[in-house]
């Protein structure tokens, strides 16, 4: 199996790595850290939320990112949602080929509290997880 790793927008260099590391150690597959960000589609903001629309950036995902892989993780530093919720970490297809999440809600200071690294880092990689628990059934 072999996983893209791929961001979306601005995303900081420091949590992709460490999905890509970590993914392929405990699927003992190959992952791969996409060589360019693709932009965040502007008809997925919704400016009354500034958020934006999760399912819009997974069909995005679909027809946009690189070819040839298993399976694809979008990754996102923005606020997502989805209709009738407040907000979403991620959103993956159910048995399909793509997700994504958001570290936006991911760290420790949107609540307020004290930046915290590494408990940011185990946030993100959970959230993956869980994403690729649907991805793949």
């Amino acid at each position: 199996m072999e996983f893209l790793i791929q961001p979306v927008g601005r995303v900081p260099l420091k949590p992709l790595k460490h999905l890509v590391e970590n993914l392929g150690s405990y699927f003992n597959a190959k992952c791969v850290l996409a060589d360019r960000a693709l932009p965040i589609p502007r008809s997925a903001y919704n400016e009354e939320r500034d958020q934006y629309l999760s399912t819009q950036i997974l069909y995005f995902l679909l027809v946009k990112a690189p070819k040839g892989f298993d399976r694809v993780l979008g990754v996102l530093d923005v606020d997502l949602y989805v209709p009738g919720l407040n907000f979403v970490f991620g959103e993956a297809e159910v048995t399909g080929k793509v997700a994504v999440i958001s570290l936006e809600r991911l760290r420790p200071e949107f609540y307020g509290r004290k930046p915290d690294e590494k408990l940011f880092l185990e946030r993100t990689l959970k959230e993956l997880f869980t994403s690729l628990d649907t991805l793949l059934g």
